[in-house]
């Protein structure tokens, strides 16, 4: 058996869902060229109008777009 190493290691990873890609490899090409993959989320995944507040003066301190 061979001696231990006290050497400092280091174990990384990172996990994230991109649009226009099934992996990391073709989310980072998607963001190289420069392509829009901005829509809609998927009612499934999201219930948009739980967010939604049409009185936008209500709550001041939300984040607000332009309608």
């Amino acid at each position: 058996m061979a001696p231990a190493n006290d050497e400092p290691i280091a174990i990384v990873g990172y996990s994230c869902i991109l649009p226009g890609g099934q992996n990391v490899v073709e989310s980072w090409e998607t963001i190289k060229a420069g392509l829009d993959c901005i829509s809609d989320l998927p009612a499934d995944r999201v219930d948009v109008e739980s967010y939604f507040d049409p009185n936008k003066t209500s709550m001041p301190h939300r984040a607000r777009t332009p309608a």
